[in-house]
């Protein structure tokens, strides 16, 4: 039994050329072979990575003016068949190093930060949520959802509840964003507010979400899915 394909490619030569042997096994060795490095090649590349010390991007980029062009995976092919050392110009980017910190004591240094706009499937709308956490502890002092971008007085106003509650905090940890930085330089109203509070302000240097990590990280882990009560 054979299949329809192989039936077809019979018919094929059969209809080509009905008096020869249509039916015998026939090589699947290509026609032409394209041998795209020769010896002369070959030898290129060995003089510029011994005597002239090339990488591969230089030596892919050498033959290309030359009119040999060849890609960079058939230059690398080539040195490991010619048993030369294979290294490159591009260096691997090192992870940078997360410098750590945390306050010593509760109430030392608080975080707090905006999420969204982001869905609530449950709510059927988008929603705001401010959160408010401790440096030391990475307790939750407060959160709020918002049906719309929070002004600056409900920032204080969040502020404000947590105090009551837990007391007045050493120094606050905010991003730059409109909240709390001033669009036209100076001083801002937060502040400010922090200033009559007694608080220290402290804000995160500019497009370094990292400094603002613990606040961040509690973002990403509250579902967007679950029905939030103020």
């Amino acid at each position: 039994m054979v299949s329809r394909k192989f039936v077809y490619k019979w018919l094929k030569r059969f209809r080509k050329n009905p008096e020869g042997e249509w039916w015998k096994d026939r090589s699947s060795r290509p026609k032409t072979i394209h041998r795209k490095v020769d010896e002369e090649l070959r030898e290129r590349i060995r003089e510029l990575r011994i005597k002239q010390g090339m990488n591969v991007e230089k030596i892919a980029y050498l033959l290309k003016k030359e009119g040999r062009g060849l890609s960079r995976n058939t230059v690398i092919k080539v040195i490991g068949e010619l048993g030369l050392p294979l290294w490159s110009n591009r260096k691997k980017r090192k992870r940078p190093r997360y410098k750590r910190f945390e306050r010593e004591k509760p109430n030392e240094l608080w975080q707090i930060d905006v999420k969204g706009p982001f869905w609530v499937e449950e709510q059927g709308q988008h929603l705001h949520l401010i959160t408010l956490i401790d440096d030391h502890s990475r307790f939750c002092l407060g959160a709020k959802l918002h049906p719309f971008a929070p002004k600056k007085e409900q920032i204080i106003s969040l502020l404000e509840e947590a105090i009551e509650k837990y007391g007045h905090p050493e120094s606050i940890l905010t991003d730059n964003g409109a909240l709390f930085s001033s669009v036209r330089g100076g001083t801002s109203t937060f502040s400010r507010w922090c200033q009559t509070e007694g608080i220290k302000h402290i804000r995160a240097r500019v497009f370094h979400p990292e400094t603002c990590g613990k606040v961040e990280r509690l973002h990403g882990t509250q579902p967007s899915s679950v029905r939030w009560k103020d």
